[in-house]
C-alpha cells in the first residue's frame, strides 16, 4: 500500500494499492471509513453502523465470539440462523392488557398493531385468553413495547413476590394459572383442575435462589394440551363435527364401580335417570320396533314372547280399612273388619291400558262384610259404578282400558 499524497498531508489522505495509484483500498470520507477491494466498498464503519457487503468468517472454527457475557449485542437481525442457538428466543409486542404488564407474567396474543402483535395477560379458565405465547421480559405500561420470551431463560425474577401463595422449587413445572383463582398472567406449579380450565405447561424453574434470584426456562408456548382436563366420572366422545368433547350423559364412578346415565350419583351398578330417559333393547336395525323397552315413567313394554324361568313375585298389599289403589299395586288382599271395606280405584288412565288388579278376601268373611271396589268419578266397572266381593274367600280380577273404565276378567 502507499499513501496518496495528492489528497493532502498524510493525516488527511486515502490509502491506495502501491502498484496501482488509482486503486483506493482504505477510503477516508467525512462520515465513514471504507475498506475496498477491486474498486468496491466491502466493509464500512460509519457513525451509526458497521456494514459489510461480504461474509464475515472467523479464522478458526468455534474459537471466536461475537460479543461476550458482559458485553452483549441487544439485537441481531438475520434472515436465517444455521447452527446451535444459545439464549432466549423473543418477539416484539405491544401491551394491550389495559393495565401494566409486569416482568415475569405470562401473556397471550390478542391482536396486532400494524405489523406488531399485541399481548395481554393469559388465564387458564378463559379460552379467549389462551394459549399463552410466552413471558414478558420487562415491566411496561399500556400501549408500550415489550419483548416476550417465547423460548429460553428469564432470570432475576422474584417468583414469591410475583405470584404470592405459590411455592416453587427447583424443577417445578410451571402452568398457566386461572384468572379467577388468582390474577391473570400468573404461574402455578399445580396443574389447574376442572373441566373449565385449559391446561398448558409453559416452562419450569431452573434456579430457585433467594430474593430475586429465580430463573425459569420457557417452553411449550403457543398451545394447550390436546387432551384437556376432564371432570370426575366424565368421558370424551366424538361430537357431530367429529371432534372430541366432554360428555355429560354418562358418569362412571371408578371407586364405586357404578355407571350413571343422566345422573352424577348412580345408586346401582347401572342407574338410569331423567324424565325423558328410557331403555330400549332390540335385535333389529330399526330401534323404533324394540323387543323390550322401559320408558322414563318406568313402564315396561315387551313386544315378543316372554319366558319366565323361576318364580314371579307380584307386589302384594294387605288392607284392613278403606284404601285408595295406587300405581304399583297388584295383589290387594283384604282382612276382615267390623263392616265392609271400600277400595277406591284411580282413573283408568293413571295405571294405563291393561293394568290388572287382583282383590281377595283372605279371612272368609266377605259374605257379611262385603269388599267394594269403586270406580273413579264417572268411570265404570263392567258398566257399573262399583263391583263387590260378596262370597267368603271370594276374589275379583279387573283390567283397565286406560281411558275411562275397567272390565271384570275373573271372579270367584
Amino acid at each position: 500500500m502507499a499513501y496518496n499524497s495528492s489528497k493532502g498531508p498524510q493525516q488527511h489522505g486515502d490509502i491506495k494499492f502501491e502498484s496501482d495509484p488509482l486503486d483506493t483500498q482504505i477510503d477516508f470520507e467525512n462520515d465513514f471509513v471504507a475498506i475496498k477491494t477491486n474498486g468496491q466498498q466491502r466493509f464500512i464503519v460509519s457513525g451509526s453502523a458497521i456494514t459489510s457487503s461480504v461474509n464475515i468468517v472467523p479464522s478458526i472454527t468455534l474459537t471466536s465470539d461475537l460479543g461476550s457475557t458482559d458485553l452483549q449485542w441487544s439485537r441481531l437481525h438475520v434472515e436465517e440462523v444455521i447452527g446451535d442457538l444459545e439464549g432466549s428466543v423473543r418477539f416484539d409486542a405491544v401491551n394491550d392488557e389495559g393495565a401494566t404488564i409486569t416482568r415475569g407474567q405470562v401473556v397471550y396474543i390478542n391482536g396486532v398493531q400494524g405489523q406488531t402483535p399485541t399481548v395481554a395477560l393469559a388465564a387458564a379458565d378463559d379460552p379467549s385468553k389462551m394459549p399463552a405465547f410466552g413471558i414478558a421480559d420487562s415491566t411496561v405500561a399500556q400501549n408500550a413495547s415489550v419483548q416476550i420470551v417465547t423460548f429460553g431463560s428469564v432470570g432475576n425474577l422474584n417468583l414469591g413476590t410475583l405470584f404470592p401463595g405459590e411455592t416453587f422449587t427447583q424443577g417445578s413445572t410451571l402452568f398457566v394459572q386461572t384468572g379467577s383463582g388468582g390474577t391473570s398472567g400468573s404461574l402455578t406449579n399445580t396443574a389447574p383442575a376442572g373441566q373449565g380450565n385449559l391446561l398448558q405447561n409453559i416452562g419450569s424453574v431452573v434456579r430457585n435462589g433467594v430474593g430475586g434470584d429465580n430463573q425459569i426456562k420457557v417452553g411449550g408456548a403457543g398451545r394447550t394440551n390436546a387432551t384437556p382436563n376432564l371432570d370426575k366420572g366424565r368421558l370424551f366422545v366424538g361430537d357431530d363435527n367429529n371432534r372430541s368433547v366432554a360428555d355429560s350423559t354418562l358418569f362412571v364412578s371408578s371407586s364405586a364401580k357404578r355407571v350413571g346415565i343422566n345422573t352424577l350419583v348412580p345408586d346401582a351398578v347401572l342407574d338410569l335417570s331423567g324424565s325423558d330417559s328410557g331403555i330400549i333393547f332390540s335385535t333389529k336395525s330399526d330401534t323404533k320396533s324394540p323387543i323390550f323397552q322401559i320408558n322414563g315413567a318406568g313402564d315396561v313394554t315387551v313386544s315378543n314372547t316372554t319366558i319366565m324361568q323361576g318364580t314371579v313375585r307380584h307386589n302384594t298389599e294387605v288392607k284392613s280399612a278403606d284404601f285408595n289403589v295406587e300405581l304399583g299395586s297388584y295383589y290387594l288382599v283384604v282382612s276382615g273388619n267390623a263392616s265392609h271395606i271400600t277400595a277406591s280405584l284411580p282413573a283408568a288412565s293413571v295405571l294405563g291400558q291393561g293394568a290388572t288388579l287382583v282383590f281377595k278376601d283372605i279371612q272368609g268373611v266377605a259374605s257379611t262384610k262385603n269388599i267394594v271396589i269403586a270406580a273413579s268419578g264417572s268411570e265404570t266397572i263392567d258398566g257399573n259404578a262399583q263391583a263387590k266381593i260378596e262370597a267368603d274367600w271370594g276374589a275379583l280380577i279387573i283390567a283397565g282400558n286406560g281411558v275411562n273404565g275397567w272390565a271384570i276378567m275373573g271372579q270367584k
